[in-house]
This record gives C-alpha cells, structure tokens and sequence, in this order.
C-alpha cells in the first residue's frame, strides 16, 4: 500500500513488512505443524516433561506471531515508523523461534547417535531454508531465525568432536548461502514492488495526459460551435457585396473576376462548413449523406481556383 506522502524506497519498505504479517498465519502454522512432529518422532528416546515444554513454547510463539501480533500490527500501524518498530518486534519473536529451535540438538540425550544427528540436522535445514523463503522479505527477520538456530547447532557439533567437524564446515556455507540469498531475494521483491509502483505512476500520468486531450478536444468543440455563426456572418455579407458589384458591373472582363470571386467565397464557406463539421464529427451527429458528383464541375472549380497560380509560373 503506497502512501503519497512516501517515496518510492519507503513505500516499498512498509510493503515488505505488511506482506511479512500478511504471511505470519501460514508460518506460524507451518513451524507448529513441524514442531509437533518432531516432538512425535523425539518422544520415545527423550524426556517427556523436556519435549512437552518445548512444544510449549512453540505453541505460544506460533499464538504471538500468528493471531495476536498480526491483529494488533492492522489495527495500529499508520505510518512508516510505527511500521519498522513492528518489525522489529516480528524480528524478537523470530528469534526466540530460533533459539527454541536451536536447542534441539541440546535437548536431545544422544545426539552423537545417527539417528538422532541426521533427524535433527535436516529439521533444524529444512527450518532455515524455508524461513529463507518466508522472512527474506524483512531480512532482519531472516537473520534473527537463522543465525541462532545454526549457532547453537554449530556449538553443539563442535563440543561432539572431531566427527562433526565436516557437518559444521557444511552448516557454515549452508549458512552463508542462504544470508546470500536472502539478500537477493529481498533485492528481487523490492525490485518488482518498485516496478509495479512505476506501472501505477505511467497509468496515472496516461489516464491524466488522456483526460487532458479529452477537455482539448472538447474545448475546440465548443469553441467551434460557439464561433460558428460569428464566422459566416463575414461570408454572407461578403456574397450580398458581390450580389449588388454584379449588378453595377458591365464589362465581361470585370464580370469574369467577379465570377471567380463568388468561386473563392463559396470555396471558404465550403472549408468553413467542413471545419465545423469537425465538432459534429466529435459529437457523433454527423449524417452521411450519399450523393453523385459531376466531375466536369468539380474540375472546373478545381481549375478556376489554382488558374491564377499557373499563369504566374
């Protein structure tokens, strides 16, 4: 949502935390949903009371990301500040979610056991690769999932010894490529809110420019109706000056220039009635009206009126 008194780089930056509350229901579903089935696949070889709390914990981030923050950020959020101190807060719940995730492998009694080391090696992955695509829209928020997740795992490998050394080796570049992608793909979706806010500009400006051209058109409109009968007065009492010279007239040489006259006045009214015929033509009252034309008049006006012009050349 683009505010006017914003620019571009803001308002792209408030959309980015509005779509991050805007997705806050299917993360917080989808990390509840995974917690219970870890705590599932965990609750036979571990502590009860342990798995029982954490999935505690899990539940009551999944109520404050969810429904609670989501509601309370729509109700109260109007301006650009207020929004980036909510995500700021979003960012706090995201770490906790990560630390509570990152103490799995701590809470796990054997984690040196394959079992148990893969299963919760590819969970706490799986975890950051899919917040990577959730939370990158607010980088913040990706950060503070993912790095304490992966720390307090890499911590945990390196205290096992040096049979994990390649697993933390890997957990680093896993870590470094999705900061690098989460980078890109805010880039990526800023870029494309950016694009989309230029696309609404160009309409605006097209939709003005064109009811711009629209009150042009109208203004010739009405002023060539409007002048319309100031324009042939001149052009009647042009033909009535023309009507009263023929008849003081005698010599057919003088009587010849004054047939041409009448030719050139009635050749102006002629484009005079086409060009107010353009109002109409706007307007949609023109009528068509078919008729035949007799070609030797029509070159005889023709050949009366540029006549003059040859004999110059």
């Amino acid at each position: 949502m683009k505010k006017d008194h914003l620019s571009i780089e803001q308002s792209i930056r408030l959309e980015r935390i509005h779509t991050l509350y805007k997705d806050s229901y299917i993360v917080s579903f989808s990390a509840l949903v995974v917690a219970f089935i870890t705590g599932a696949m965990l609750w036979s070889s571990q502590e009860h009371l342990t798995i029982a709390l954490w999935l505690l914990g899990h539940t009551v981030i999944a109520l404050l990301r969810g429904p609670l923050l989501r509601t309370l950020f729509k109700q109260r959020i109007h301006k650009l500040d207020q929004a980036i101190s909510w995500s700021h807060l979003y960012a706090g719940v995201a770490f906790l979610s990560g630390s509570l995730w990152g103490s799995l492998p701590w809470l796990a009694d054997d984690f040196s056991s394959a079992y148990n080391m893969s299963a919760i090696i590819i969970i706490l992955f799986g975890m950051v690769a899919a917040s990577n695509v959730s939370l990158s829209v607010v980088p913040l928020a990706f950060f503070s999932f993912a790095l304490p997740t992966l720390t307090l795992l890499f911590l945990r490998l390196t205290i096992e010894g040096e049979n994990f050394t390649y697993v933390a080796i890997l957990l680093l570049w896993f870590l470094a490529f999705n900061i690098g992608h989460s980078i890109r793909t805010v880039r990526l979706i800023s870029n494309a809110i950016k694009q989309r806010y230029e696309n609404d500009d160009l309409m605006r400006n097209l939709e003005i420019k064109k009811a711009e051209a629209d009150k042009a058109n109208r203004d010739k409109s009405r002023f060539l109706a409007a002048t319309s009968h100031d324009l042939r007065q001149p052009l009647h009492a042009l033909d009535l000056y023309l009507g009263a010279l023929e008849v003081e007239l005698s010599e057919e040489s003088h009587l010849q220039i004054l047939n041409k006259t009448k030719k050139s006045s009635q050749a102006v009214g002629e484009l005079l009635n086409a060009l107010l015929d353009v109002s109409r033509l706007d307007a949609g009252e023109v009528v068509i009206n078919m008729q035949e034309v007799f070609l030797p008049d029509l070159f005889a006006d023709l050949a009366s009126e540029w006549e003059p012009q040859l004999e110059e050349e």
